[in-house]
Order: C-alpha cells, then structure tokens, then sequence
C-alpha cells in the first residue's frame, strides 16, 4: 500500500541535532504537529500501485496489470506548532470485464 514518512531536524541546536522519523503505513487521516524550534522537515512518500484490468474484445480476455507506485522525497518548510494532515491512500482496487450490450 501506500505509505508517508518525514524526518525532523533540530537545525537551531547543532550539539543536540536530533532526528525523529514518523512512518504511516496504514490507509487513512491522521494530524501531526511541528515541535518548537522545527523549520524544516523532509519527507519521503511513497505511492501504492495501479490496479488491474480485465476486458473481453472481440470475444478475447484481454487483461493488464496496475502501474507502478511512485516515490518523492522533499524537505519542506514548516512552523512551529503548525498541524500537519496526513492523508494515506491504498492501492487501486481492480477492474472486471463488462458484459455484451
């Protein structure tokens, strides 16, 4: 399925920098917010793949397989205190064929 991760970076204080990774693995809404003295965050996403289809044309079965997922990765300005919303979908749900008209 798909999934959404992001690190944050304690930038202001060098001798304490501190990373924390959060993982939502899980199909769903959920809200993070920003700890103090966070600017930046960096995101990795990654997409669930495409269905897949099945048609019958000209009385042949003619199926496919769902695209690849994709991957991002960014950082990202933030405030502190402000409440992310994170939105985690599912892979795509497969097609079946149609019957004669």
């Amino acid at each position: 399925g798909a999934s959404a991760e992001f690190s944050v970076n304690d930038i202001e204080h060098r001798r304490r920098l501190t990373t924390t990774t959060q993982s939502y693995m899980a199909a769903g809404t959920t809200t993070y917010v920003i700890p103090a003295e966070v600017t930046s965050i960096t995101v990795v996403l990654y997409g669930a793949s495409g269905g897949s289809s099945a048609a019958v044309v000209n009385s042949v079965l003619r199926t496919g397989m769902g695209g690849l997922g994709g991957m991002l990765e960014a950082s990202i300005p933030v405030t502190p205190g402000e409440t992310l919303q994170i939105n985690v979908g599912g892979q795509g749900g497969g097609s079946g064929s149609g019957g004669a008209g």
